[in-house]
């Protein structure tokens, strides 16, 4: 069975996942979410309609998560994400906002 489709969260215009974004993207297929430049209002897609996740890096400390709209709307959904049981890869920050999600102290 072929694998579905992965939602890349980009969460920083230059830090990004680099050749990886397009191995991902040739290799299974993958859709990019800019969630620096979400509008309010916008929202992310389904966690239905994806088999796997990433979340990209930032320079934004995970511990500094609610002040920044973006990230605070992210944390929502990302908790949807980990409910769902599907895989899910942070990198650098990403990882680290993932970690938080679970319950672990980011110092």
């Amino acid at each position: 069975m072929a694998p579905g489709r992965v939602l890349i969260i980009q969460n920083d215009a230059t830090e990004n996942l680099g050749l990886y974004e397009h191995f991902i993207m040739e290799r299974v297929g993958a859709d990019v979410v800019h969630a620096y430049s979400m509008r309010a209002g916008e929202t992310f897609p389904g966690t239905e309609e994806y088999s796997a996740f990433i979340v990209g890096p930032t320079p934004i400390s995970a511990n500094d998560v609610q002040r920044h709209p973006f990230l605070a709307r992210e944390w929502e959904y990302l908790s949807r994400v980990i409910g769902s049981g599907k895989p899910v890869l942070g990198v650098c920050c990403g990882g680290q906002i993932l970690a938080r999600l679970l319950g672990a102290e980011v110092v």
